[in-house]
C-alpha cells in the first residue's frame, strides 16, 4: 500500500509538472500575441493578422482577400496600422466561416483568445493521436512532449497559423472513422479543406475509398459541412466569390518561394521568381506521389485503415505538394506521435537513442534558421527529412506493410 501511495504520489507530482509547463507555455504565448511591436498594436509578419483582418473585412462589406488602402485604413486601431501592408490571404471562401468570430473582437482580444483555442486543440490532438495509435495512458504526457516540442507546432502557435484547425479537422476525422460515425467524420473534412492541397494524397485516397467501401455517409458530412461553411460568408458578403477569384488571378500564391520541390524546380527554370512566371513546374512533384500512391493504394485497398495509413499519406503529400510554408507541417503531427509510440515499444536501446537523435537533429535546426530570420525556402530539408526517418523507424521497429500491432482496437472512446 505504502509503494503503491509513493507512485500515485509522483504520478501526480508529474501531471502537475507537465500542466505547470504547459500553462507556462500558454502564458508565453498569449504574451507574445498581445505583444505590440514597436508600439504597434499589429504585427504584420504574424499570421493571425490575416485571419483577424479578414473578419473584420468579411462582416463590413469589404475585399478580405486582397484590401485596398482605403478598407485597411477603416480596420478598428487603423490610426497605427503599417499603411503600406497589404494583407492577403488566399483561403478558400468555406475558411472565411472559421475567422468571422474573430471579427467582432478588437486585435488583442482576438489574437489573445486564437492563440488559447490553437494550444487547447493541440493539447486535445496529441491526447487523442496518443490513444489511437494505442500509447499507454500513464505514458500519455509524451504525446504533449513531442507536440509542443515538434518545431512546426510551436511556430505554427507563436504566428497565429490556421494548421492547427487544419490538424483538428484530420484527428476528428480518424477519431469518428474509427468509432464509425460516418457523418461526423466526413463533417471534420471541411476543416481539412482549409488547405487542400497539402494533403491531396489524402483526398484521392478518401474519395477512392468512398466508392469502394460506399461510404456514402462520409461524402455526405463534408458536403453539408462544406455548404453550410461557405454559404455563411456569401451570404454575411454576396462578393466573396468574385473576390475570391480576382485574388487568384492576380497573386497567384505560387510567386513565393515556399520550402518545396515544386519551388525548388520553379527557381532552376526561372530566377528569380515573379508574379507571371509559368506554374507548372510547382506541379510536377504531383506526379512522383501520385506514382507511389497508385501501387500503394491497390496494396492496401481491401484492409484500409485511416489511423494505420494516414501518417505516410500526409508525408508524401508535403513532400510532393506545389506550394506550402513550414509551419503548415504541424498537420504532420500524427506521424510524429505515432512513432513515438513506435518508439515506446520498442525493446532495442540503439534503435530508441537513433530514433531521439535523429528527432533532434530535425527540430532543433529550425530553431537556429528562425532565429537569423532564414529565409523560408531554406526550410525545405524538413519534410523530406521527416519522411526519410519516419521510413526508417518504421522498418527498424517491425512496423513494415502490416497493420501496426499497437493500433488501439476497436471503439476509441
Amino acid at each position: 500500500m505504502e509503494t503503491t501511495s509513493r507512485y500515485m504520489k509522483s504520478k501526480g507530482t508529474l501531471r502537475l509538472l507537465l500542466l505547470a509547463l504547459l500553462l507556462l507555455l500558454l502564458v508565453i504565448l498569449l504574451l507574445a500575441s498581445a505583444r505590440a511591436g514597436g508600439g504597434r498594436a499589429f504585427d504584420p509578419k504574424r499570421d493571425i493578422v490575416q485571419y483577424w483582418a479578414a473578419g473584420h473585412l468579411l462582416l463590413a462589406g469589404g475585399n478580405p482577400y486582397m484590401p485596398s488602402p482605403e478598407e485597411l485604413r477603416s480596420l478598428p486601431q487603423a490610426s497605427i496600422w503599417i499603411q503600406d501592408t497589404l494583407v492577403i490571404t488566399w483561403s478558400l471562401p468555406w475558411t472565411l466561416f472559421f475567422v468571422i468570430p474573430l471579427g467582432f473582437l478588437d486585435y488583442v482580444a482576438a489574437s489573445l483568445l486564437y492563440a488559447l483555442l490553437t494550444v487547447v486543440l493541440v493539447i486535445a490532438c496529441a491526447s487523442v493521436l496518443w490513444r489511437l495509435y494505442g500509447g499507454p495512458a500513464k505514458r500519455q504526457w509524451l504525446a504533449l512532449l513531442v507536440a509542443f516540442s515538434f518545431f512546426p507546432t510551436l511556430g505554427a502557435l507563436a504566428v497565429g497559423q490556421i494548421s492547427p484547425l487544419i490538424l483538428t479537422g484530420l484527428v476528428g476525422f480518424l477519431f469518428f472513422a474509427r468509432r464509425k460515425e460516418w457523418w461526423l467524420a466526413g463533417a471534420c473534412s471541411v476543416l481539412v479543406a482549409i488547405k487542400p492541397h497539402l494533403l491531396y494524397l489524402f483526398w484521392l485516397a478518401l474519395l477512392l475509398w468512398i466508392v469502394r467501401q460506399r461510404r456514402w455517409p462520409v461524402l455526405g458530412g463534408g458536403l453539408l459541412a462544406g455548404a453550410v461553411a461557405t454559404a455563411i460568408p456569401v451570404l454575411i458578403n454576396p462578393s466573396v466569390l468574385g473576390y475570391y477569384l480576382d485574388n487568384w488571378a492576380s497573386r497567384p500564391p505560387g510567386q513565393w518561394a515556399t520550402p518545396t520541390l515544386g519551388t525548388l524546380l520553379r527557381m532552376l527554370s526561372s530566377k528569380p521568381l515573379a508574379v507571371n512566371d509559368s506554374l507548372w513546374p510547382l506541379f510536377v512533384p504531383i506526379l512522383l506521389g501520385l506514382l507511389w500512391f497508385i501501387p500503394h493504394w491497390w496494396r492496401h485497398r481491401d484492409a484500409w485503415d485511416w489511423a494505420e495509413q494516414t501518417p505516410l499519406l500526409l508525408l508524401v503529400s508535403f513532400v510532393t505538394a506545389p506550394f506550402g510554408w513550414v509551419l503548415d507541417q504541424v498537420v504532420l503531427l500524427p506521424a510524429a506521435i505515432q512513432a513515438a509510440v513506435w518508439v515506446l515499444h520498442e525493446a532495442r536501446p540503439r534503435v530508441r537513442t537513433a530514433a531521439l537523435i535523429g528527432y533532434l537533429a530535425i527540430n532543433v535546426p529550425p530553431w537556429l534558421m528562425a532565429m537569423r530570420r532564414t529565409d523560408q525556402f531554406w526550410y525545405i530539408w524538413i519534410a523530406p527529412a521527416l519522411l526519410l526517418g519516419y521510413l526508417l523507424l518504421r522498418r527498424e521497429t517491425g512496423q513494415g506493410e502490416t497493420t501496426s500491432p499497437h493500433l488501439m482496437p476497436g471503439r476509441l472512446r
